[in-house]
């Protein structure tokens, strides 16, 4: 299972054995992971690294390629990412506004929103939880709830 809160990293795959700095705001190369916007979460799954944070025009993280170091792709989510999980099939990734955005795993092109919660309140997403086989994922929230999606 893997669980999201602040850095979740595969210790097989650390970042820094790819090449990055110990300034994980910065690649080795120069490049910033996302401008000057604050990264809240950062999630290594195989050779992607997926940096979430503050949203700026509609785009709040990127994805890279830790092999090449280049951004593979951009999450436009509208609103700040807080945390990022991963299985063998989908990315999922929490926001402020309490919707679980979810993206193929293979092609990073989202198919499906998840509203967290009900009626006219909506928490923050802060914590993902997912099983690899894809069958059941769990949000926490700002407002002290666990979810069960699946």
């Amino acid at each position: 299972m893997n669980i999201c809160n602040a850095v979740v990293r595969n210790p097989r795959e650390s970042a820094f054995r790819h090449g990055f700095s110990g300034d994980l705001r910065r690649l080795r190369i120069g490049k910033t992971l996302l401008g000057k916007q604050a990264i809240h979460v950062l999630y290594v799954h195989g050779d992607l690294l997926f940096a979430g944070g503050s949203s700026v025009d509609g785009t709040a993280g990127k994805v890279f390629s830790l092999s090449t170091k280049e951004v593979i792709a951009t999450l436009p989510t509208g609103s700040d990412i807080h945390c990022i999980t991963a299985n063998n099939d989908f990315v999922f990734i929490g926001t402020k506004s309490g919707i679980t955005d979810v993206y193929l795993r293979e092609r990073l092109v989202r198919v499906a929103s998840i509203k967290t919660g009900g009626g006219r309140e909506s928490s923050k997403i802060t914590s993902l939880a997912s099983d690899s086989e894809g069958e059941m994922l769990y949000t926490g929230s700002s407002s002290g709830k666990i979810q069960k999606k699946g």
